[in-house]
């Protein structure tokens, strides 16, 4: 990874906290890093493949409890949040997305 880099990580990043605080129906913002530590400890000092991304999806699945409201369920969010940093550490890794 070059420093080059390093700024359109941080943008992918950022559209995935928004998207991730939407899925828990909070306002988009910054995902406090110590709700999902131990999604960071899965990939922390790793090659991101499609195991790692994974449990670093599970990981953040474990992490949160999101509250349901008319739009979606705790449960489904739960789900969500999980697939949702999979994708995007597939995508920053340039893995294929499944």
């Amino acid at each position: 990874m070059t420093a080059t880099a390093i700024p359109q990580i941080e943008q992918q990043i950022a559209v995935v906290e928004n998207a991730l605080s939407l899925l828990l129906g909070r306002p988009p913002a910054q995902v406090g890093r110590e709700r999902l530590a131990d999604a960071e400890a899965q990939v922390n000092g790793r090659v991101v493949d499609v195991a790692v991304s994974e449990h670093a999806g599970g990981a953040a699945s474990a992490s949160v409890n999101p509250q349901s409201d008319i739009h979606a369920s705790g449960a489904y969010r739960k789900s969500l949040v999980g697939t949702m940093v999979e994708r995007a550490l597939q995508s920053a890794a340039g893995l294929p997305c499944r």
